[in-house]
């Protein structure tokens, strides 16, 4: 009986295969880990790394995000939402369906829901800090627009009550989501601390006009 013949290269691995596989378990580990220290930071609990679909209203409004300042701080925008995009879809549409504008200011970070295209007035510190940290930003507030928004159409012609879009409450909604948000943009722990511990800093309280970021 004539056995098949193989090369060398068939009947073993390449060694630009076995790196490859390498790298790719390499990568898993430290996504696992990654996860694990997360989770940690977060208190033990598990990061919301995805939007919930009743969240994203698939054939809901949408905005082509305007953005309106000079050029660095479009480019730094433009850079943070295609981040955003290429790394957290979900949580770019939800970005999408909730913020119409983002509006530079050289101080004094906020969003305004009320506006008939809901506006993000982002500050430069905060845009400055980082493609993923802005990114996570844009997340926060988000989810102030959405919860607005959502009461508004709850409720027409009734003007929204502070406590259903901020607050105490609100805000630690929008910093789990903005940590869900870094956490599947693979930010640095660094960052994650950051925002583990905003709650504490009551930050919401400082007067538009007083607010470094």
């Amino acid at each position: 009986m004539e056995y098949p013949r193989f090369t060398s290269s068939e009947r073993t691995p390449t060694q630009e295969n076995i790196s490859r596989e390498k790298k790719e378990v390499g990568a898993k580990l430290t996504g696992r880990l990654y996860l694990l220290l997360a989770a940690k930071i977060n208190g033990g609990d598990a990061p919301l790394t995805t939007v919930p679909e009743e969240w994203i209203n698939a054939p809901g409004q949408s905005y082509d995000i305007h953005i309106q300042g000079d050029e660095a701080f479009t480019q730094r925008t433009k850079e943070a939402f295609e981040v955003l995009r290429a790394n957290a879809a979900d949580f770019h549409t939800f970005v999408k369906q909730n913020i119409g504008i983002i509006q530079q200011v050289k101080r004094g970070s906020r969003m305004d829901a009320s506006e008939l295209i809901p506006v993000f007035f982002a500050g430069d510190n905060g845009s400055q800090g980082g493609k993923k940290w802005y990114a996570g930003a844009m997340v926060h507030e988000a989810w102030h627009s959405y919860l607005y928004r959502q009461w508004q159409r709850e409720h027409p012609g009734e003007i929204v009550p502070l406590d259903e879009w901020t607050g105490k409450a609100v805000e630690q909604q929008c910093l789990n989501l903005q940590y869900g948000a870094l956490v599947q943009l693979k930010a640095s722990p660094v960052d994650l601390l950051q925002i583990r511990n905003a709650i504490n800093t009551r930050y919401w309280e400082v007067p538009v006009e007083k607010r470094s970021w």
